[in-house]
């Protein structure tokens, strides 16, 4: 990757039909934990990389490592990818993501993309390649109109409040991504409306173009909370002690519960309900946090499988626990 950006000093996209493998597949080879997604993290905003060369002894930087990722990824693999952690360092954030629902099955066409449409596409790419820095070999700043400055700060303003008046803290650490990526989309359309209209390259982003943008980052915005509460959700969960989710599955069963006993692999079955399997536990962990209830665990009576021994007393002392006892009666004396 870094002898590409050295030899693309505008920049690469990294396409790859399934982005899990990618992500999985991060550090791999090197040994060094993190040390690859600490790189992509800084080539989000074209900082500079280092690069050593064992085989020729030298060191070289890349002044702007510009690398854009695209792919697909199945929605059930985001919690097998990324973790707690990916969301705390704002990793998670760096990424647009957009969930594509159909209302219809997918059927045969024969339609193509016109010869018009693939040659005006051909020269928006074409055209877009011509582009380069200016005569000290930096990027060219392109800023906004008055109008579109006015109108991005209002916006800007408006989702900061409601990041901050959120219920989680995450929400702030997204907003302040999306800044950034809108007026990333306005600058991409203003180039666009420029190669179209067969116009100099614009000094200015136009107030149309920050209309589209803060359209379309508006949609993100939608799509990273699924992303949130997906990831949210998992670790809510793991962050309840075992002993507490075991007690929660012990009370969810009570109906199942036969001759004061209940399996202890039917709690295990629902203490690891929705979770990726990475988060399972077995039913040795559940033994103990029931023993650590205060919980016999002995064989059931057909003396093949364990169980877990539980009378009336110890579900209204797991509930206690859990704060969903019934609330009692007020009486009055006459």
């Amino acid at each position: 990757m870094s002898y590409a950006l050295e030899c693309n000093p505008r920049g690469i996209l990294w396409e790859r039909d399934e982005l899990a493998g990618l992500f999985l597949d991060m550090d791999k080879y090197q040994g060094k934990e993190g040390a690859t997604q600490t790189r992509l993290m800084s080539a989000y905003n074209s900082g500079p990389w280092k690069v050593n060369r064992s085989c020729v002894d030298k060191t070289k930087n890349i002044p702007h490592a510009t690398l854009s990722i695209f792919g697909t990824i199945q929605p059930k693999a985001l919690t097998d990818i990324f973790s707690q952690k990916d969301l705390d360092v704002g990793f998670i954030p760096r990424f647009l993501f957009a969930f594509v629902d159909s209302d219809k099955p997918a059927l045969w066409t024969d339609n193509e993309i016109s010869q018009k449409s693939d040659l005006a596409l051909y020269d928006l790419i074409e055209t877009c390649l011509e582009y380069y820095f200016d005569e000290n070999a930096e990027p060219i700043v392109v800023k906004l109109e008055p109008d579109a400055k006015k109108e991005f700060v209002q916006w800007y303003n408006q989702v900061s409040k409601e990041a901050f008046n959120a219920d989680d803290d995450y929400q702030v650490t997204f907003v302040k991504k999306l800044h950034a990526q809108c007026l990333r989309l306005a600058l991409i359309a203003q180039v666009m409306d420029d190669i179209a209209s067969e116009s100099p390259e614009s000094k200015f982003i136009t107030v149309d173009n920050i209309h589209k943008a803060i359209r379309l980052v508006n949609y993100f915005r939608v799509q990273q909370q699924h992303i949130l509460e997906l990831i949210v959700s998992i670790r809510d969960t793991l962050t309840v002690p075992v002993k507490e989710r075991v007690a929660e599955a012990i009370v969810g069963l009570e109906h199942e519960i036969d001759k004061s006993m209940l399996p202890t692999e039917k709690i295990t079955e629902a203490v690891n309900e929705g979770l990726n399997e990475k988060y399972h536990i077995d039913c040795r962990a559940v033994g103990k946090a029931a023993s650590s209830l205060g919980l016999e665990s002995k064989k059931m009576p057909d003396g093949k499988a364990r169980g877990i021994v539980i009378q009336d007393k110890d579900i209204e002392r797991l509930k206690i626990l859990m704060g969903k006892t019934s609330e009692t009666s007020e009486t009055s004396e006459d």
